[in-house]
């Protein structure tokens, strides 16, 4: 994958090349180079010039401009052409008017963007001018002939120069381009690199995370279950002392039942034991009581004419009088029975209790 980025990117960089190259090859030969604009009047011997031709020459003597006068003025540009400097350099100037060339003998200097606004002023008598016989129309012709000639010449070698000079260029550019690839090829190599180590790298956190949770869910699990194993030891362990709580509670209430009721028996055995005294004294007492009565007792008298029928009891609420015999109720209202019958009702009720607390 790196290769062929790599190779895609050296392609673009080398279309890139070709089109920058392309393109300033068109704006080289569509521009012009640097020029010197010259101007002003053309005369001869003081009368405007309306037909002749103004000539730039180099110090080779070639010419590199030329125009045609228009109503006694004239304008030309002398360019700089690619592969060849005109700065300081001095060019001459003629006229060439009729059959004779007119030489200025002073030279004019070329600057790359200067405006000279310069007369041409010319003729037998002028000063600083010189003249020669035109050639003739061959000799024009010849002349002509070598300047195409030269003028071929001299743009083949700028051309060849311009050739030379665009491949070295290129050279320098495919050098360039070939430092900029290694380059980008190392750097996509140490991207490649550290992308790989990140990887690498959030591989290993992304384990160690795993493998913290991991532990940390186990960890949880244990705890988890340590947790419920000691709640279920504790609810087992209250469970437990639930049950031996309820235990002893029962124990300790069937203890106090069995102590309650031993005690109730024995209560009850001692209150039927004094009971069986009480009556067993009663009887003994009503023993000799009907002995004293069947003997008689002292100061108790018969009423005159009428036989006792009773004993001599004195009852609660009859037998007011003493003597008077006692009737049925007066037997029950004695004390002695009032007492057997309070302790048969006391030990029923006492039974009845005893009853409903088992």
């Amino acid at each position: 994958m790196v290769r062929a980025a790599a190779i895609g990117f050296v392609v673009s960089m080398l279309l890139t090349t070709m089109a920058t190259w392309l393109m300033l090859s068109g704006t080289v030969h569509a521009q012009q180079g640097p020029r010197h604009v010259f101007s002003g009047a053309v005369r001869n011997a003081g009368d405007d010039v309306y037909f002749g031709k103004i000539s730039f020459l180099d110090m080779s003597g070639q010419e590199v401009a030329n125009v045609n006068a228009a109503a006694g003025r004239y304008k030309i540009s002398v360019v700089e052409p690619a592969g060849r400097s005109y700065s300081g350099q001095a060019f001459q100037i003629t006229v060439t008017f009729g059959d004779r060339i007119y030489e200025r003998a002073q030279r004019v200097k070329w600057q790359a963007g200067g405006v000279t606004v310069l007369d041409l002023d010319f003729g037998a008598q002028a000063g600083g001018w010189r003249w020669h016989q035109a050639p003739s129309q061959d000799r024009r012709q010849e002349d002509r002939r070598q300047e195409d000639q030269q003028r071929i010449e001299q743009n083949n070698q700028d051309r060849d120069r311009r050739m030379e000079m665009d491949e070295q260029r290129m050279k320098r550019e495919g050098e360039e381009s070939a430092r900029r690839m290694e380059m980008e090829e190392q750097r996509m190599e140490m991207e490649q690199q550290r992308m790989e180590s990140e990887d690498a790298l959030r591989r290993e956190q992304m384990k160690l995370q795993s493998d913290r949770q991991e532990r940390e869910g186990q960890d949880r699990r244990e705890r988890e279950q340590q947790q419920r194993e000691s709640q279920d030891e504790d609810r087992i362990r209250r469970n437990e002392m639930e049950q031996q709580d309820r235990a002893r509670e029962t124990e300790r209430r069937e203890r106090e039942g069995e102590e309650r009721r031993e005690m109730e028996r024995q209560r009850m055995e001692q209150e039927a034991e004094e009971r069986k005294e009480r009556m067993e004294m009663e009887r003994q007492r009503m023993a000799m009581d009907q002995q004293r009565m069947g003997r008689g007792q002292p100061g108790v008298r018969p009423v005159a004419g009428e036989k006792p029928t009773g004993g001599p009891g004195r009852g609660l609420f009859s037998n007011n009088k003493a003597g008077e015999p006692a009737s049925g109720i007066d037997n029950i209202m004695d004390p002695g029975m009032l007492t057997i019958i309070g302790i048969v009702l006391t030990v029923l009720t006492t039974g009845m209790t005893l009853f409903k607390g088992d």
